[in-house]
């Protein structure tokens, strides 16, 4: 029965194995994915932190740039034939303030007459913008709306592209009724784009849409229109005729320390695993200390603690299944016992306790518990017996093992002799333990009067 109760054993502990080596992982997963979840929020906010920048740095060098070049075209609204005079020393002075500034001129009639640098852009001079529908439609809104207006990024005349900034000029300021021309300033798109990080951004691909005052339509000045409309955050870009807008789409972010990872899921399965064997280690000397404690320590059988407490068990199964359990008590004790511990020592009735021990062990079903219940005395339980006739079939069995067997001890020939009493359980007469083991003793008792012919145990 031992055996049996220790394989129930093994098999709880294997289950409580494998369910706690299940929550174990589950557990070590979700923290390192909280901490992959953190490190890519950390990501997201590393890139929510350089889109701003970037808005930052592309307002403040135009706003710059711009109001310098307005210095300009204010001199020229008040002084028109002085700036043209002196074009070549302004011009030089506000460019080497400049960030982004390609080139600066002039266009009266909206022809350009002045640029500066002229190196470069020599094929510019006398340009008329109103040939140029590209440009031209840029003028016409500076001076609709009587302000600088910043164009989209264009292709220029003289190569590569743009943003032209344009400052209406009007002869009779400040009633603005007679148009002059203007003054152009043209960024340039890459490098302020490049300058100020927009390609430098890792885990995200970047959009930017622009925004005219007084206008509904957006156009892509930079990157997918997917972007712009799968975007996951957007910054606003707010310059001197409209404004512009960053979107971003997250996409790669594979900044995250996956040996860091790998080291933290080691941490916490070599953990679990610290903290399972310690688990082991106590629960297997819990086992150990209950075993010993229900165990016999020479026949290795069952002792009096377990057995009583297995009845017990039994007895109390029908308050929970509501059938009344079929078990018998035997109560086995060996005849003459003392006479063999006098005549050939305390060695010999251990070996005849472990001999006698084993043929009960033998000849009975697995189901059944032979227990040791102190000196010379067994008791043993039988399960789903309901007779006499049964019960009496396996005493009969029992015996017939004990009379056929000899124990040869140091050339001596025991011959073991039993009397065995038993008790089929009753409700009515069993209210406790010590009833139906009170029963089977009182009639093993009278068979070892009769047996023996003596009134006092061997």
């Amino acid at each position: 029965m031992l055996k049996i109760i220790q394989r129930k054993r093994q098999q709880y502990v294997l289950l409580f194995t494998v369910i706690y080596f299940c929550i174990s992982i589950f557990f070590v997963e979700f923290v390192t994915g909280l901490f992959i979840q953190n490190q890519v929020e950390a990501d997201k906010d590393e890139i929510r932190y350089q889109i701003a920048l970037i808005r930052s740095r592309i307002e403040a060098t135009i706003y710059r740039d711009t109001y310098l070049a307005e210095s300009v075209a204010t001199l020229v609204t008040i002084a028109p034939d002085f700036a043209i005079t002196n074009w070549y020393n302004i011009a030089q002075r506000l460019t080497s303030k400049a960030y982004y500034v390609r080139n600066i001129s002039l266009y009266p009639n909206d022809i350009i007459t002045h640029i500066y640098p002229e190196k470069g852009n020599e094929q510019v001079l006398g340009l008329d913008l109103r040939t140029v529908p590209g440009q031209y439609h840029t003028v016409l809104k500076a001076r609709r709306y009587e302000s600088v207006f910043l164009s989209s990024p264009v292709d220029l005349v003289q190569g590569g592209q743009g943003i032209i900034v344009r400052y209406p000029v009007f002869s009779d300021f400040p009633y603005k009724q007679k148009y002059w021309g203007g003054v152009s300033v043209v960024l340039d798109y890459e490098k302020l784009l490049r300058q100020s990080g927009v390609y430098s951004v890792k885990g995200a691909q970047l959009a930017i849409v622009q925004n005219v005052y007084g206008e509904k339509k957006q156009s892509i000045i930079m990157g997918n229109p997917l972007t712009a409309k799968n975007s996951d955050l957007s910054f606003p870009v707010h310059l001197p005729s409209g404004t512009w807008k960053i979107y971003a789409k997250f996409s790669d972010i594979t900044n995250t320390d996956y040996q860091l990872v790998l080291i933290l899921r080691l941490i916490g399965i070599l953990g679990f695993l610290v903290i399972y064997v310690l688990l082991f280690l106590v629960y297997r000397s819990y086992q150990n200390v209950r075993d010993v404690s229900f165990q016999d320590e020479l026949t290795l059988l069952p002792n009096r603690r377990l057995i009583i407490e297995m009845i017990d068990k039994l007895m109390g199964q029908p308050s929970l299944s509501g059938s009344i359990p079929c078990f018998a008590i035997l109560n086995i004790d060996l005849n003459k016992f003392k006479e063999i511990n006098d005549t050939f020592g305390h060695l010999a009735g251990d070996d005849m306790l472990k001999h006698v021990a084993h043929i009960f062990t033998e000849n009975l079903r697995s189901s059944d518990v032979v227990s040791r219940f102190g000196g010379d005395e067994f008791v043993i339980l039988l399960h789903r017996v309901s007779t006499k006739e049964e019960v009496e079939l396996v005493v009969s069995k029992l015996r017939s093992a004990i009379d056929e067997t000899v124990l040869i001890w140091d050339g001596h020939e025991l011959y073991p002799s039993v009397s065995i009493g038993y008790a089929l359980y009753d409700q009515e007469k069993d209210t406790c333990v010590d009833d139906i083991l009170a029963r089977a003793d009182q009639n093993m008792y009278q068979e070892k009067v009769l047996k023996t012919g003596k009134s006092t145990t061997q």
